[in-house]
């Protein structure tokens, strides 16, 4: 073996001292940016989940969007989808045309979260507008239908185009809607191709993104988890009013599938909250939601860890930046510890799954950070070495 083959290690370990220093950087910069309205940071994420929502749930009930009717042009003949037409160029309800009529009608018997149909039965584009006002920026769920295509603009800005031929239903199409303080303008296009057409719209609750973006930055792996099981953007829901009382229960329920034959080793306490009627923003929901998913997925994050690498990072970091990673130590005595209780782990008289089931419990949250999602690149070269 060549000297460069011994030294090759340690230059991986070099490379990944310096991507913590990094990243330690970076987390710096994330720190010094602007907490976001409604977000409650505790000492745990169960504890921060909570009280976030409830913070938040308190907000929306007080600034709810305040939605005026719809105005519309009336069918307008349109040789295609893609035609521009006047309300494109700016939306005056005021405007007349030049003998005097109306360009814009208003509707107020069209009620949201029902399907509407509309004048013209050729070619033709139909043009909808409405303002939507609400006291500070949030972010927030359209659901439209339309017979045919349609199109979206949110204050001048197109945010969804769907030339397709169908008739109009609830939930064709959904898009989030990033809405400013104070009144936003929505113009709604729905183009006919022949026969009769229509358009559905509903407005969904609120919801504050940028506060989960500020979960996700705080605890990526729990919020990873919470994505996989509350898909198609429901991981929200968590913020939202309208979320079902069950929610920690459902995240649960979803997790316990993925476990298969082992959920049997948790189920009991599930068991045990749900025959005492435990409420639903009981902070032991959470806590057993998160070992759970410990227990389900910590094992494979833990195999890909290479501890003795890790170990030299760490000890590398402490040694060359001493005054900027002070608790260096610390983590190396923790690292012991864990190898420690693995070691221990490992003698007891239990099958091989269940030994890596004490290796993910024993990690603990020393290698939450080094497991979530945004750090797999660097792990990966740690994970070889």
């Amino acid at each position: 073996m060549t000297d460069g083959a011994l030294l090759r290690p340690w230059r991986w370990t070099s490379v990944w001292a310096i991507g913590l220093v990094c990243a330690s950087r970076f987390v710096a910069v994330q720190a010094a940016e602007p907490v976001p309205d409604g977000y409650v940071k505790r000492a745990s994420w169960a504890e921060t989940m909570l009280a976030t929502r409830a913070a938040v749930v308190q907000q929306l009930a007080s600034q709810q969007a305040e939605l005026s009717d719809w105005s519309t042009t009336g069918p307008l003949q349109a040789g295609a989808f893609t035609d521009v037409l006047f309300p494109e160029q700016g939306v005056d309800l005021h405007a007349r045309s030049p003998d005097g009529r109306p360009l814009w009608r208003p509707h107020p018997e069209w009620t949201d979260g029902q399907v509407h149909m509309l004048d013209g039965s050729h070619r033709v584009s139909t043009y909808l507008f409405r303002t939507v006002k609400v006291p500070a920026a949030a972010a927030v769920e359209a659901s439209l239908g339309s017979d045919d295509g349609c199109e979206l603009w949110l204050n001048g800005r197109k945010v969804h185009s769907h030339d397709t031929p169908r008739g109009p239903a609830p939930d064709q199409d959904r898009v989030n809607l990033a809405l400013q303080p104070g009144e936003n303008r929505l113009l709604f296009k729905i183009h006919n191709n022949g026969g009769g057409h229509g358009f559905y719209f509903r407005l969904g609750q609120l919801s504050y993104a940028t506060v989960w973006n500020q979960l996700e930055a705080d605890y990526p792996l729990q919020t990873g988890w919470v994505r996989r099981h509350l898909p198609g953007g429901r991981h929200l829901e968590w913020l939202s009013a309208a979320a079902p009382a069950d929610l920690p229960q459902q995240m649960i329920q979803q997790a316990l599938r993925d476990l298969g034959g082992d959920a049997r080793l948790v189920q009991g306490e599930f068991e045990q909250l749900t025959g005492a009627k435990v409420p639903a923003d009981d902070l032991r929901w959470l806590e057993l939601y998160q070992r759970v998913c410990l227990f389900r997925y910590r094992p494979a994050e833990v195999k890909a860890v290479n501890l003795a690498a890790l170990r030299r990072a760490i000890e590398d970091l402490g040694s060359t930046f001493g005054p900027q990673y002070p608790r260096a130590a610390e983590f190396v005595k923790r690292l012991d510890e864990l190898e420690h209780r693995v070691s221990a782990s490992s003698s007891l008289k239990v099958g091989v799954a269940m030994t890596e089931r004490h290796w993910a419990l024993a990690a603990g949250d020393i290698l939450n950070r080094w497991l979530a999602p945004r750090s797999q690149p660097a792990f990966l070269a740690l994970k070889t070495h």
